[in-house]
């Protein structure tokens, strides 16, 4: 191929003898189909000053091509460009920019990938079906913004951290993983919107942290699901229709919004889960959740937690005087604070906090209360006994 410009579409389709293939750097332009069906095709380089941008629609579909390290001049791979590879083990995704739809489904020995900082869209499919691919790692300053519909479904990966970068996961994104237990989306996430079915049957999903910006959990998001428990962040608008349906050992939700309106609730959201779930909501509103959620009325609760929720500032402090067993609080400036009891009666109001501050008790009788602490939409809750 030395001195080649264009590799044009179906040039060597169907050479079921060819072995070997290097790109010279003089091509500029690799077809569509180009080396599709060429099933005794093992090895594929580059050049390394090569010029090619862009690897066309189905160029290696169905090759035996056993690792890829693509060109820094390479920015897009086509549609179905390197799919059912089943001997590609290992992929150096270097500078691209844009990974097709089906490019790799079906790589069926693909063990690791790492998404460079240079991409922004993995395709629909893209990974679908890369029954050993384990380990998915993206850049640290990641520029990712679209994962579109299956894109990593049916695949072994046991642990995913979706960046911040990340706007859109599609419909079964993350479904059929067998094997995933954890799910984290990172701090300042773009994310807006759980996706149908995102993480649809997956058996072994127990620990889902779910982001602040988040607005909706989507129709059967994680259906049929090993999810024991989730907290669901004051940000979120909606639940969606069967979002936990058949989740067998869900047992505990936690729901933070703490002021109206209330996180929807769609159809039959808890259906088939744990006969002991528990909805653990803020004390300030738990009769407005038991009005609004009253199909499982019974279920809900006061969430008595202590630990920090949301992501409110956590040098706040709370204590009690020794000595004569008033409120200590401190960090709180700019946050107004209620004391509340058990069933979500509100016995104490502060106004505004300008430092820090001890709240005289004597009015209260000897018992367990909720003292909550608000700035904007978060709130911080800690459970006090007198």
């Amino acid at each position: 191929l030395n001195s080649v410009t264009n590799i044009g579409d179906v040039a060597f389709q169907y050479c079921t003898a060819l072995t070997s293939v290097t790109i010279p750097n003089t091509v500029t332009y690799l077809g569509n189909y180009a080396f599709d069906g060429c099933t005794s095709l093992v090895t594929l380089n580059f050049q390394p000053t090569s010029k090619v941008s862009n690897i066309g629609d189905f160029a290696f579909q169905g090759n035996k091509i056993a690792s890829i390290s693509f060109p820094t001049s390479l920015k897009t791979i086509g549609v179905f460009a390197f799919k059912a590879n089943t001997s590609l083990t290992s992929i150096d995704l270097n500078t691209v920019t844009s990974i097709g739809d089906v490019a790799f489904q079906y790589c069926t020995a693909l063990t690791s990938v790492t998404i460079p900082n240079t991409v922004t869209t993995i395709g629909a499919y893209a990974f679908d079906g890369c029954t050993s691919l384990g380990t998915l790692t993206f850049a640290s300053v990641s520029t990712v913004s679209n994962i579109k519909d299956n894109a990593f479904a049916g695949t072994k990966l046991t642990a995913i951290s979706i960046p911040n970068s990340v706007s859109n996961i599609g419909v079964w994104a993350f479904a059929n993983c067998s094997l995933l237990s954890d799910v984290t989306f990172s701090t300042g996430s773009s994310l807006y919107n759980l996706n149908n079915f995102t993480f649809r049957d997956d058996p072994a999903l127990r620990n889902v942290t779910l982001s602040n910006s988040l607005l909706h959990i989507r129709q059967g998001v994680f259906e049929n699901g090993g999810l024991i428990s989730i907290t669901i962040p004051t940000s979120v608008d909606s639940i969606g229709n069967y979002a936990f349906i058949n989740c067998a050992n869900f047992n505990q939700i936690k729901v933070l919004r703490n002021s109206l309106p209330l996180t929807h609730l769609g159809i039959y959201p808890f259906q088939g889960t744990s006969s002991s779930l528990s909805i653990l909501v803020p004390a300030a509103v738990l009769n407005d959740y038991k009005t609004e959620w009253a199909f499982y009325e019974s279920r809900i609760s006061v969430n008595t937690d202590t630990r920090i929720e949301n992501y409110l500032d956590e040098q706040i402090k709370i204590s009690q005087n020794a000595s004569n067993g008033n409120l200590i609080v401190k960090g709180a400036i700019g946050t107004k604070l209620q004391i509340l009891n058990l069933i979500g009666q509100q016995l104490y109001q502060s106004a505004s906090i300008v430092d820090d501050v001890e709240i005289n008790l004597d009015h209260l009788k000897s018992g367990c209360y909720i003292v909550v602490i608000y700035k904007e939409n978060t709130h911080k809750s800690f459970k006090i006994i007198k």
